[in-house]
């Protein structure tokens, strides 16, 4: 599955904190991660002999503290940035998800830059939004 490869491939980034890439699930305590695809049309192109370009919308999710420390605020900020350039890193490398049957990826974009989505007195949701392009042969 595209998510399982995309969750494999987000695992691999060296800033994630101890602990697993969750699908679907945000814990309520910091610091957990979450991968969650998005509402998206698929195909973004047909081509002549069956094949497709398509695209994987995605969130990566991240549970942090949060309060009024300006030096933790900061440090996840700073996460962000630096998780945005390996992701963008990655792609321009060509490493990139390995996808399974007749799928091969071609591109991951970030969308939209890391932001605050939610929070609460103590916690906050953190976000970025991603975009996987690949080619889908004709089976």
């Amino acid at each position: 599955m595209i998510y399982d490869a995309v969750c494999e491939f987000i695992k691999l980034c060296p800033f994630l904190e101890d602990g697993g890439v969750n699908i679907n699930f945000l814990g309520s305590k910091p610091t957990s991660y979450t991968i969650e695809p998005m509402p998206n049309t698929p195909v973004i192109r047909r081509y002549v002999d069956g094949a497709e370009l398509r695209q994987y919308d995605f969130v990566f999710a991240s549970r942090e503290y949060f309060g009024q420390d300006i030096i933790n605020n900061g440090k996840i900020t700073a996460f962000y940035e630096k998780l945005q350039d390996w992701i963008e890193k990655q792609s321009s490398s060509g490493f990139l998800p390995v996808l399974e049957g007749k799928k091969q990826a071609q591109a991951i974009e970030v969308v939209a830059g890391g932001y605050l989505y939610d929070q609460t007195e103590t916690t906050a949701r953190y976000q970025i939004q991603c975009k996987l392009i690949y080619l889908k042969q004709e089976a």
